[in-house]
């Protein structure tokens, strides 16, 4: 056998697969052997193909397709180049999964702690300064209201914080009137009279902070309702606004429900 040549076992064993795994990929036409002993029809494979292997393996498990890898790799590219193209998917979706298992393994210390999705803060806040439009519709659209927003300013400086206020009462997925903020900071001053600018008054709530999707704000909110029920939190009543929700970064925001 040439040297430093592997035979089918050895790179099975050393990829930590089996030899039908590697047979399968071969039949496909993505790994093929470096090359095949005329004597015996052993099949020999080189070390630096483990890492081909393994990076074709995770573009798999990114929902490549058998079809796109082989394709790609028909244009005279390697396993490497389309893993170094795709690196940054493969971090995302690995930072996503980790994200995933934190928020699972957070629901379920809440669960067990206080009976709810939730283990919310109590927090003070004293008077401040905000600038704000006026915005009435679905939930799902105030992403695209703070676009409208930031269309205001020539200058928004870093950890600018936006806010969101909820002025009516009660669940309102498809018509909520809003009030989409940017809280006041040296610096940032708008270029169009639409924008207005209000004190948001001193208020004490129940905060809660999520990291990930806001597909799951909606489940959140009613679970902070709940934790409010169950702990005898009376509901605030007396402001301008039911609720609101501070937006730290584009995926981490404080929900933010005021109580007496």
């Amino acid at each position: 056998m040439p040297i430093n040549l592997l035979t089918i076992g050895e790179f099975a064993k050393l990829a930590e697969t089996t030899k039908r795994t590697v047979l399968w990929y071969e039949e496909k036409g993505i790994l093929k052997p470096k090359q095949i002993n005329p004597e015996n029809s052993y099949r020999l494979y080189s070390t630096d193909q483990i890492i081909d292997f393994k990076a074709i393996l995770l573009l798999r498990k990114l929902n490549f397709s058998i079809e796109e890898i082989k394709s790609f790799l028909s244009k005279n590219n390697s396993p490497e180049t389309l893993f170094n193209l795709k690196k940054k998917s493969l971090k995302q979706e690995i930072a996503e999964l980790q994200s995933t298992l934190q928020d699972t393994e957070k629901y379920y210390v809440n669960l067990q702690k206080t009976g709810t999705l939730v283990d919310p803060l109590v927090k003070t806040f004293k008077p401040f300064l905000v600038y704000y439009i006026n915005k009435q519709g679905p939930y799902r659209e105030i992403g695209g209201y703070f676009e409208e927003l930031r269309s205001y300013f020539e200058n928004i400086p870093k950890n600018t914080l936006g806010l969101t206020i909820y002025e009516g009462r009660g669940y309102q997925p498809t018509n909520a009137k809003t009030k989409i903020c940017f809280i006041k900071r040296p610096g940032l001053k708008p270029n169009n009279k639409i924008v207005k600018q209000i004190t948001v008054p001193r208020f004490k709530a129940l905060s809660y902070t999520h990291k990930g999707s806001t597909k799951l704000l909606s489940i959140l909110w009613q679970e902070l309702k709940k934790y409010r029920i169950k702990n005898r939190y009376p509901e605030n009543k007396n402001l301008p606004f039911e609720d609101l929700e501070l937006s730290q970064s584009a995926h981490e925001t404080e929900m933010l429900m005021p109580i007496l």
